[in-house]
């Protein structure tokens, strides 16, 4: 619900494209986050928040037409 909410205010900002909230570019995106939370049980820092947004969210999000 929260990761919907984030989409949905970007969205109306005029951010991200429309339908990017259910779409396999904003699973990718949290992907790294889960991965590292869930599976390998790391702790998730600002480093991997940052890092996860310069090298994946960012060029994902252009590739796909948002103007981030």
């Amino acid at each position: 619900v929260a990761f919907d909410q984030m989409w949905a205010r970007a969205e109306q900002r005029g951010e991200v494209p429309p339908g990017i909230a259910r779409s396999l570019v904003a699973e990718a995106i949290s992907a790294p986050v889960v991965q590292r939370w869930l599976v390998n049980g790391e702790p998730v820092n600002s480093a991997l928040a940052d890092a996860v947004v310069d090298e994946v969210a960012l060029p994902l999000l252009r590739a796909h037409g948002a103007k981030v």
